[in-house]
């Protein structure tokens, strides 16, 4: 990448030395003097999905405060890399990252006053690369004559914030499932016997697997919020960064591009599962954070809810799917 592409710094003929050979009429380069520095507090309006804030920030601070200020008006815990994208006065996409993130821009040396925006114009904030929540930042208007240089604040709140974390409420329920699941073996054995009505339970077909499907489709209450089990099968590109291995920016990124067993996916329906050969259910999910759509096998998912029958029935399928192949 082109330092010119993503360096509102870097001069427009940044190009010419390695191109002048090919265009050797190529003498003059357009300049343009550096935009000013705005003085003022701006107002700012932060959407995240039907929730809005109105947030009020001093020129003289950076995004890096305003990052926090967004975080702080929808409840998010600071535990996360982050991200601005805006189109500079060139049109290019520049991107200001967290000072932990790869870029060559970082949020605390981007003052709000050097910002490229328009009053009405937006641009992008990025929070968690791997649940990647996205907001809608618009610049509603500029007061030029309010100087209040340590000016940070949320002015007003519209809408409830979604759980940074949906499957936290349902955390209580992690020590009680080891005894639950000890305990209730023999009823487990009982429930899956019960799904085939047969003599004895009967190995992973795609027959089996196709009326397994069935039957779930009668039981499971939808819409239900799933999280994966564990960094194996289709989360197993996970599981090097549990003992260590990759940098943080590229588990961030790969979070969001294949899906994470630590995030939260909702299922609205089972008519759009299927079955291949005798590979597990395949079940059509999207994730809660950005909506983003994947298709994951089912046995590996499980109900963020762990005192729901819906986690029951899904634990019962993945103890027959794993322990009768």
């Amino acid at each position: 990448m082109w330092k010119f592409d993503n360096d509102p710094d870097v001069p427009i003929g940044e190009l010419q030395p390695y191109l002048q050979n090919y265009f050797p009429d190529w003498r003059a380069i357009i300049t343009f003097p550096k935009a000013d520095f705005r003085e003022g507090v701006y107002i700012f309006k932060a959407h995240l999905r039907k929730a809005w804030r109105r947030l009020a920030i001093s020129s003289h601070m950076t995004l890096a405060t305003l990052s926090e200020l967004i975080i702080d008006s929808f409840d998010f815990e600071h535990d996360h890399l982050d991200m601005f994208q805006y189109l500079d006065r060139f049109g290019r996409t520049i991107e200001v990252t967290h000072p932990s993130a790869d870029g060559s821009i970082h949020t605390p040396e981007v003052k709000i006053g050097d910002l490229p925006l328009v009053e009405g114009g937006n641009m992008t904030y990025i929070f968690d690369f791997g649940d990647w929540w996205e907001f809608l930042i618009e610049l509603e208007t500029i007061h030029p004559n309010q100087s209040n240089l340590n000016q940070a604040s949320i002015l007003n709140s519209h809408g409830e914030a979604p759980l940074q974390y949906p499957y936290q409420e349902y955390q209580e329920y992690d020590e009680l499932e080891d005894n639950d699941s000890t305990s209730d073996y023999e009823g487990q054995l009982a429930r899956i016997q019960t799904v085939f009505n047969l003599p004895e339970i009967p190995e992973v077909t795609q027959a089996h697997l196709e009326h397994y499907l069935k039957w779930l489709q009668g039981q499971l209450k939808v819409p239900c919020i799933l999280t994966g089990i564990e960094s194996m099968g289709y989360f197993s590109w996970e599981e090097r960064f549990e003992f260590g291995y990759g940098s943080p920016q590229e588990y961030e990124k790969n979070k969001k591009e294949y899906g994470s067993y630590h995030q939260c996916y909702e299922l609205n329906t089972l008519d759009k599962a299927k079955v291949e050969g005798d590979w597990d259910i395949l079940a059509p999910v999207s994730r809660v954070s950005d909506g983003k759509r994947f298709t994951i096998p089912l046995s590996e998912l499980q109900a963020a809810d762990r005192s729901s029958e819906n986690y029951q029935l899904l634990n019962d399928y993945t103890v027959w799917y794993v322990n009768w192949r």
